[in-house]
């Protein structure tokens, strides 16, 4: 399979940073693309801040391609959560058992903007519990 690398990068609602997703098969290529990083083996699902032109920026990277495992739902909730308490952590919002909507919202933000983004570029997810591929449907 040819390697290849898609990213899109989208302003966060409310809280004044950017979402860098990246969807790749290659390890170099994932490498190259998000540059000195504290990752250092093979990416599988991986979440990172960074600055990017000026901008706080979380991205969340995955690689389908990978010694670790299938990309699943779970494996992209993940992420997500990590995304969320990053961008939290940079705003100094404390998100607790009694206030966690300010984690939902981001969460849930993160997650469906990711998965349309798989959907546009035909992507499907592994589901354990059937142990199938299953094409996602398009966002109405």
């Amino acid at each position: 399979m040819k390697p290849y690398l898609h990213k899109k990068l989208l302003q966060v609602p409310l809280y004044k940073a950017k979402f860098l997703m990246i969807l790749s098969n290659s390890s170099d290529l994932i490498q190259k693309e998000i540059g000195d990083t504290n990752i250092k083996h093979e990416p599988f699902c991986h979440t990172l801040l960074r600055g990017y032109k000026g901008w706080t920026t979380v991205a969340v990277v995955i690689n389908f391609n990978n010694k670790k495992g299938k990309v699943t739902m779970g494996a992209i909730a993940h992420e997500c959560t990590h995304a969320s308490h990053f961008i939290l952590a940079e705003r100094e919002i404390q998100a607790d058992y009694n206030n966690d909507e300010p984690e939902a919202y981001l969460t849930t933000w993160f997650g469906d903007e990711l998965h349309k983004f798989m959907v546009s570029k035909g992507f499907d997810i592994y589901c354990p519990i059937t142990r199938k591929h299953k094409k996602s449907p398009k966002f109405q």
